[in-house]
């Protein structure tokens, strides 16, 4: 294989892993939103559910549960987050590589040119 096919094929494959990180994207933000809907709901729920039980002998169980729900919910917000935020880097480190690959191939095609005309 020449270096030129070599080139090609490692731009191929820079191409479908940004494709990949794309759609990867496009589903952690579809989950963050989907999850932000869940949450939503689920606090009007939560603020039912603390008026009926507020002076009741549940009230502390329920806030301790309610707590925990929250630091569970912020967690999984947060792994979201640096998840989208790895795959920015991922972006701009598959961009980098493609760039280079695209230097390369162009240095490659200059140098078959310059074979090819005996400079």
């Amino acid at each position: 294989m020449s270096k030129l096919d070599e080139l090609k094929k490692r731009e191929r494959d820079l191409l479908y892993q940004l494709e990949d990180n794309g759609k990867e994207k496009y589903r952690t933000k579809e989950l963050i939103e989907t999850f932000e809907g869940y949450d939503r709901a689920s606090h009007r729920y939560q603020n039912y559910l603390w008026e009926a039980a507020y002076q009741s002998r549940y009230a502390g169980q329920l806030e301790e549960t309610l707590l925990q729900r929250n630091q569970l919910k912020n967690q999984i917000l947060e792994k979201l987050s640096y998840r989208l935020d790895d795959l920015k880097k991922e972006k701009f480190r598959l961009e980098g590589d493609l760039d280079a690959v695209y230097y390369e191939r162009r240095k490659e095609l200059e140098r078959e040119e310059e074979k090819r005309h005996g400079h």
